[in-house]
């Protein structure tokens, strides 16, 4: 938020309120009162809000997703928006890491703690490799059995049989899958999708 939607929202418009509350124990000035307090509040609670649209705009033409987004790379020390984007994976994960280094440790408690968004897009890269129909055998979270950690936690293979794919013939057969995942960018690197149980 910016220094005048601060000043605004905090400060003039609780003055205006009190104004116009005021103003509302006068018959005489009830009306200039009502609308009066109604602006108020009106611009209390709006210019945060309408702020935050002109900051992400502001970042966005720049080159950034968003005005968060600009504010990690300036503190990770990037101000190029591309090499921000060549760079922004290898940060977030390095910040991951660092945020619970004993989690990262244990591969149980780093795969848990992606496993919600990993088998979201995991699922979706499995089910591209069908050539005809595909049906699971299990709900989303369950499909994914196992897991193993790669390049110090940064990415995660997660590992399940629980697919059944259709053959050429409309028979159905069991698949097992291998989904990496890198934890910076949340998204697959790399889908393998084999014929038979785990």
């Amino acid at each position: 938020m910016t220094i005048e939607a601060v000043l605004i929202s905090f400060v003039a418009a609780p003055i205006a309120i009190v104004s116009f509350a005021l103003l509302l124990l006068f018959k005489a000035s009830r009306k200039i009162g009502k609308w009066g307090l109604l602006l108020a509040l009106a611009t209390m609670f709006g210019t945060p809000m309408v702020s935050q649209f002109v900051v992400d705009g502001q970042a966005q033409a720049e080159g950034f997703a968003s005005q968060e987004d600009r504010a990690l790379a300036h503190e990770a020390g990037f101000r190029d928006p591309r090499e921000w984007a060549g760079q922004r994976s290898s940060v977030m994960a390095a910040k991951q890491l660092e945020a619970d280094p004993a989690c990262v440790a244990d591969v149980s408690c780093w795969a848990k703690r992606h496993l919600q968004e990993a088998s979201r897009v995991c699922s979706a890269a499995v089910e591209q490799q069908a050539r005809f129909d595909f049906r699971w055998e299990a709900s989303r979270p369950d499909r994914f059995t196992s897991a193993i950690m790669h390049n110090n936690g940064r990415q995660i293979s997660f590992i399940g049989d629980a697919l059944k794919l259709q053959n050429g013939f409309g028979a159905w057969l069991t698949y097992s899958y291998n989904c990496r995942y890198d934890v910076g960018t949340q998204a697959v690197v790399a889908v393998q999708v084999t014929e038979g149980r785990m």
